[in-house]
């Protein structure tokens, strides 16, 4: 169980870089994270846990940034603890972006994933999203390789 929340940068910043290292092979440092959210339209949540015996009460699990553009919201990066992950975090992640999409009435949440990250696709896959096309843009945690656009209509749901 847990809670998504909106981020307090000075304080969640730590538990953020931990899951981001955790998360990335090229993880971004304090000062990449200042220069993102210092841009008004990207936005950082975070997930809470508050009741599972298994976790710390308190402990940021996961966290999610995205830019909210005129047209549709972009997911810049996600991240879930490795002994967090298949317990429904990333999943609450994904809810609370399409919250955000839908209240703002934005039609597609996208994203940019590694032809790699396979697990990370399957994930994304199994909230509704698809590939819509190969990017040009080299990813930052692998330095040869593909990524993909996967893009997500706001009106299915996360399984």
């Amino acid at each position: 169980m847990g809670t998504v929340r909106w981020s307090a940068l000075d304080i969640d910043i730590s538990s953020i870089l931990d899951i981001e290292k955790q998360s990335y092979r090229n993880p971004w440092d304090i000062d990449t994270y200042k220069i993102i959210l210092s841009n008004s339209s990207v936005l950082c949540a975070v997930h809470e846990q508050d009741s599972d015996p298994k976790i710390l009460p308190g402990l940021i699990s996961g966290f999610v940034v995205y830019r909210v553009h005129s047209a549709s919201v972009y997911i810049v990066s996600l991240g879930v603890l490795k002994d967090c992950r298949r317990l429904g975090v990333g999943t609450k992640l994904i809810n609370h972006v399409k919250l955000i999409a839908n209240h703002d009435h934005m039609p597609m949440i996208n994203t940019l994933v590694s032809e790699y990250a396979t697990e990370s696709q399957l994930f994304l896959k199994s909230c509704g999203f698809n590939y819509t096309k190969r990017a040009d843009t080299q990813m930052r945690c692998y330095k040869n390789g593909s990524s993909y656009y996967m893009t997500h209509d706001t009106d299915s749901e996360c399984s």
